[in-house]
Order: C-alpha cells, then structure tokens, then sequence
C-alpha cells in the first residue's frame, strides 16, 4: 500500500503529516517524493537517524532532563526506533497497520515532536503579583520580573519572605538571603495553565490510489494534546464534504488535489465503517499513559458500479453518548471531560480516493 499522510490537532497540539497508500494494483509508480533531490536528502535524514541511534536508544531525544516517570507508562522504546521514522516520514514506509504500538505510542513520533516538547517543558502559565506580608512563605510558583527588561528568574520554594521595608522585600531561603527592590522588579504569583481538553490526529489525511469494487482498511491515530491531564471522550462520524483538498506534496494520479463531489452519490458507492466508534482518551500529563495515543481504523468498500474519478471521505469528532458520558464521570469525577465539541473547517481525518478504471 503506498500512503501519503497529513497531520492535524486541537488546542496546545499542533500536528502536520500526509501519506499516500496504493490498494492492489497490479502495477506500482513512484510517488513525486522520489526525485533525486529528495534521494539525497532522504539518505541524510537517514545518516542523521543513524547517528542519533547510536546517541541515544532508550528514549526520545530531549526528555533527558525530565523525571522518567512521565513516560514510565509507554511501550519500551525500540533500539530502531529513529531508523523507522525516518522511513515512515519520507513515506517509504507505509503500511501504518504493521508499525507496532512502541513506535506510534512513542510522543517523538509526532511531526510536531519538538512543539509538543517545548509545550511539556514551558507550559503557559498565568501571573500576578504576589500579596507578599512580613513572614510569609512562599510555597508556589513565583518569579521574579524586571520591570525595564526582559529578564526574569524564579523564586524556590520555601522561601521566607523576612522583612518588607519601604520597597525593599527580604527573601530567605536556606543560608542565602536576597534583597529585591520592588521599584525595579516585579514578585509575581504564577500558576501553570493545564490542559483540560486538547487532542489530535496523525495521519490527517491519506490519499490512495483504487478501483471499483476494492475493501480495504485505513488506520490514523488519535492523540492527546501536551499538558492535557483529563480523560476524554471522543466519538467519531463519517462525513462526505463536496469540495476537499489534499494539503500536502502528494496528489492524484492526473496531478490534480482537488476534489468535487455530490455527497449523496459519493455516500452511495463508498461505505467507511470506523472501528471503534468511540475512544476514551487517557491523559498525556503529567504521567503520559498508554492510552494516550489510540488506533483507529476505517474500512473503505467501494461499490462495482461507481464512476472512476475522485472522492473524499472523512470522520469528524463529536461527543459521546450523554448517557455513556454520565457512567464514565461517576468512576472518573472530575477527571474526565466530553471532548468533540470544538470544530475546525474540515474533517479531523479526510481519506482521498482516486477510483482509477481503465488501469484494471
């Protein structure tokens, strides 16, 4: 099967990839990525790949300085792991079905790795000043502000703030003690913001090449946005818009990405059944566990009478079952929440079909 794939994502998760997947044809092409420019850099993505297994094969490169237990409930990270990325990113490797769960579940295998890294390490966060007395402790966040600069650092915890004269605060902790003129700086109180709800899907999009009378199935990924800590629910529904477009290098076999399609006819000859129907989503924060990245698989059948041309089929998210969202909430309480609420201006998940006759 020859896949090309494309990435997208709600809230704090941003992901971005395409595949393009070939349903047994009796012959094969080769898709535009394999130019000669595209060789070459293909095999430097793989050098690279080398040399960053050889750097490190136990864990996704930049968690070095984050408590292992936020990942202590995944997969064991496979020694290949970056080889097999890179094949996959370049869309060599396409047969997501048999890439196994201690590739896919790994949070390095997103397309926006280093975003979603960036957001786990700097998560937003909320400040104000900080109502400091003679004699308090701080035990929270707090940082210091230059008010002329951008300059900042944070304040340890347990530090006691000793005297507060005119506009100079006393700061205590430990042996060391710091004096803060407040008509230069800023003592502000800072609250992490976390995710109650965030999630996306890689692939996005896969664009493949059939012919009437073809079954097969496709599979993407659902998964939960950086610093979500909430369980969440998500439903999922097939949709047939009349305009689609492929975002990304790939395209039909005539070059065009574009397609134009009666909805109803197109519901009539494609029938996609989506297994599961709904997921519960486990958080990715702090501790980033196992279910926080889910398969889902769409099996596409396609009618003998449909005319040849394009077609797009896509699953958008929504909300569960109130009922069956009533059950979960009594065994999670206020950790769960009822996601697929908020849309976007297309599909979470769009296949595109070039039905291709005179070929077969």
């Amino acid at each position: 099967m020859n896949v090309r794939t494309l990435t997208l994502v709600l809230a704090a998760l941003v992901l971005a990839a395409c595949s393009k997947s070939e349903i047994s044809k009796p012959f094969t092409s080769e898709p535009d990525f394999f130019t000669q420019g595209s060789l070459n850099n293909l095999q430097a993505k793989i050098d690279e790949a080398n040399a960053r297994i050889i750097i490190n094969t136990t864990s996704c490169i930049g968690i070095e300085d984050l408590p292992k237990e936020m990942f202590s409930s995944l997969p064991e990270f496979p020694r290949n792991f970056y080889g097999i990325k890179v094949l996959y990113d370049s869309g060599t490797l396409t047969d997501l079905d048999n890439i196994t769960e201690n590739y896919w579940k790994q949070p390095c295998w997103l397309p926006n790795w280093n975003h979603y890294l960036d957001s786990i390490k700097n998560p937003p966060k909320d400040c104000f000043l900080a109502p400091l007395n003679n004699g308090t402790i701080i035990r929270a966040y707090v940082i210091v502000r230059n008010k002329e600069k951008a300059e900042e650092w944070r304040i340890q915890p347990e530090t006691h703030v000793t005297s507060i004269v005119d506009n100079i605060v006393t700061l205590k902790h430990g042996n060391t003690t710091t004096k803060i003129d407040t008509t230069q700086r800023e003592i502000l109180l800072c609250a992490f913001r976390r995710g109650a709800y965030g999630y996306g899907i890689s692939p996005a999009q896969t664009v493949i090449d059939t012919y009437p009378g073809a079954n097969f199935d496709i599979v993407t990924r659902v998964y939960a946005g950086p610093i979500v800590e909430t369980y969440q629910t998500l439903a999922f529904k097939t949709t047939f818009r009349s305009r689609a477009a492929i975002d990304s290098i790939y395209s039909f076999a005539d070059r065009s990405k574009t397609v134009n399609q009666d909805p109803e006819k197109a519901q009539k000859y494609i029938r996609a059944d989506i297994t599961p129907k709904w997921i519960l989503l486990e958080p990715a924060y702090p501790i980033m566990k196992n279910g926080w990245a889910q398969n889902i698989n769409i099996h596409i059948n396609i009618s003998e009478q449909i005319p040849c041309g394009h077609y797009a089929v896509g699953i958008e998210i929504t909300p569960i079952d109130n009922k069956k969202f009533k059950e979960l909430a009594r065994q999670y309480t206020t950790s769960i929440v009822q996601a697929g609420i908020a849309g976007i201006d297309r599909p979470w998940y769009e296949a595109f079909l070039d039905v291709q006759c005179e070929v077969f």
